[in-house]
Formats: structure tokens, sequence, C-alpha cells
């Protein structure tokens, strides 16, 4: 089953509570179900399947917002190392059908 729940996330689906940052183009939240603290979601607002379906201008704005919350995370959280994460088709594991990366901080011995 192909889902495209980010379409919805665009639309104000995020909890208030959860949103990380926001702007025209993108929003970031904190992942539902996280691999470590602080693992945010950053999500196109408008709709892309994946990398290859993405226009430039929605990249840019994806991976600058990715740069952003990183520094943020290192500046005001002492997040010194993260994962960035994004699967994109079917044999690479999607299983939500619409671009976004996850922003997973790590630290030694977090298994």
């Amino acid at each position: 089953m192909k889902r495209y729940v980010f379409c919805e996330t665009g639309a104000g689906w995020v909890r208030p509570d959860a949103k990380v940052y926001k702007n025209e183009r993108v929003i970031a939240f904190f992942d539902r179900a996280p691999v470590t603290e602080y693992h945010t979601l950053v999500v196109t607002k408008r709709h892309a399947r994946d990398i290859f379906d993405v226009k430039e201008e929605g990249l840019l704005a994806v991976t600058s917002a990715i740069r952003l919350i990183c520094q943020v995370y290192r500046e005001k959280l002492g997040i010194k190392d993260v994962q960035i994460v994004s699967s994109n088709g079917n044999d690479a594991q999607q299983d939500t059908y619409h671009l976004h990366f996850h922003i997973i901080p790590r630290a030694h011995g977090d298994g």
C-alpha cells in the first residue's frame, strides 16, 4: 500500500508541539517513532514522490532546512553527529511516498 501521509502534513496535520521548523516550502517535525531523541523529519510541502520527482528549488529548500536545523541542534543541544537519511523507491525501502529526510542525532554507543 502506498502512503501519502505527508501531503496531509503540509496541510496542517502536524501537532503544534512537534513542529521544529516551517517556511513556505518545507516543514520539519519530530518523528512519531523516533530512533533517537530529536529524530526529525524534514518534508516538502509541495508533493514530490521522491528525489527523482522533486524540482530543484524544492530540493534546495529541503537541504537548506536540514542544514539550518542541524546547526541549531549543534549550537543549542550540543548534538555533534547526525545521520541524514532518505529512502527513494521500493527497493530502497521507501514506505511513505512523499519526499522526506530524517535527521537522526547520533552518539557513540547509542546502538
